[in-house]
């Protein structure tokens, strides 16, 4: 009797947990179309690409520098003495660190590129989370997936699509 119970218990529980799982809803935005709305987003892009065009001339001139002292070598190499050849190759070999210190403080990890994007681009993905969170609250939608990201929606029926209802949140037109 008391395994029946038991039993007969366990089921309706696990039929409740059943519906609970059906009673998720879901939906999905297009959080790059949002970004790309938002005029702030614009200019931020803007900036970084003009950064990033100043940072790679700086690069450049150091290692346009390698190269000329390295021909400038190869070309004087018979005539100069041991100790003149070692001074040119300290030259070159600073010059070369010089270069891969200046890469890495400019497009390495926490980099002067990296820390200039996160400044840009956090402020504008917060507030694009909050829009997205106030959505969800207002929709009681418990999952929400931006269809931008590296996740794959193969199709998803437009009338989970959120994209328009966020944008609206933001106070910004819609248009794909």
């Amino acid at each position: 009797m008391k395994i029946s119970f038991f039993f007969l218990s366990f089921f309706f529980l696990s039929l409740l947990g059943v519906n609970n799982a059906q009673a998720q809803r879901f939906g999905y935005y297009d959080g790059q179309l949002i970004l790309n709305q938002m005029p702030k987003y614009a200019q931020a892009k803007l900036e970084m690409l003009e950064l990033i065009e100043k940072w790679k001339i700086e690069v450049d001139e150091i290692r346009h520098s390698i190269s000329k002292l390295k021909r400038e070598y190869r070309i004087d190499k018979a005539l100069l003495t041991s100790a003149m050849r070692k001074v040119r190759e300290t030259q070159i070999v600073e010059k070369e660190k010089e270069f891969r210190e200046k890469q890495s403080s400019i497009f390495g990890y926490k980099g002067l590129k990296h820390l200039r994007e996160d400044a840009l681009f956090k402020p504008l993905e917060v507030k694009l989370a909050k829009a997205v969170r106030r959505v969800s609250r207002k929709k009681r939608i418990n999952i929400m997936f931006d269809k931008s990201a590296d996740l794959i929606i193969i199709y998803g029926y437009k009338r989970y699509d959120y994209t328009k209802q966020i944008l609206e949140e933001l106070g910004l037109a819609f248009s794909e």
